[in-house]
C-alpha cells in the first residue's frame, strides 16, 4: 500500500512540474525558431505576454508591463524582422554575459537576480545587423524574453 502511496505521489509531483510555466529550461531550437517567427509576425501582443518582467532592453532594466508592450508595439510598428531562414546562434550565458547588454552594475545586477542559470543568448541577424535575444524557459510552444539588444557589431 505505501509503495502505490509513493508512486502515485512521485507521478502527481512530476506532473506538476512539467506542467508549471514557470519552470525553465534551456530553450530549444525550435521553440527559438518559432519566436523569432512571431518577433517577425508584428503580433507584438503576444510578444509581450512572452516577456519577463522585468526585462533588459539595450542595457535599460524595464520593470512596468506598460513599457513592455510599447516596446513591442514600436518593435511592430517599425515591421522589425529577423531573417529566420538563416542560422541564429545560440550560447549558453556564462558570467560575462551581462556584457552584451551593457557594462554596468546596474546590468551585472540584473542577470545575478533574474536570470536563470539556463538562459541562453541568441544571436540573429535583422535588417540593420545583428540582434541579441536573452531567453530562458518556455511558455507553451515559446520560449521567454528576457532580454534584447541590438544591432551589435
Amino acid at each position: 500500500m505505501k509503495k502505490w502511496i509513493y508512486i502515485f505521489t512521485s507521478i502527481a509531483v512530476v506532473l506538476f512540474l512539467f506542467s508549471c510555466a514557470t519552470v525553465k529550461s534551456v530553450p530549444r531550437p525550435r521553440a527559438v525558431e518559432r519566436l523569432m517567427e512571431l518577433v517577425n509576425s508584428g503580433d507584438s501582443e503576444m510578444v509581450s505576454s512572452l516577456t519577463n518582467m522585468p526585462m533588459i532592453i539595450d542595457g535599460e532594466i524595464v520593470q512596468r508591463e506598460t513599457d513592455i508592450r510599447n516596446f513591442w508595439d514600436l518593435v511592430a510598428k517599425a515591421r522589425f524582422a529577423v531573417n529566420t531562414g538563416e542560422a541564429f546562434y545560440t550560447e549558453k550565458v556564462g558570467d560575462e554575459s551581462y556584457l552584451l547588454f551593457g557594462d554596468s552594475m546596474e546590468v551585472r545586477t540584473f542577470f545575478e537576480k533574474y536570470v536563470p542559470k539556463t538562459a541562453v543568448t541568441v544571436t540573429v541577424e535583422g535588417k540593420a545587423g545583428r540582434y541579441i535575444f536573452l531567453l530562458s524557459g518556455r511558455k507553451g510552444r515559446y520560449t521567454y524574453i528576457f532580454g534584447f539588444t541590438g544591432p551589435v557589431k
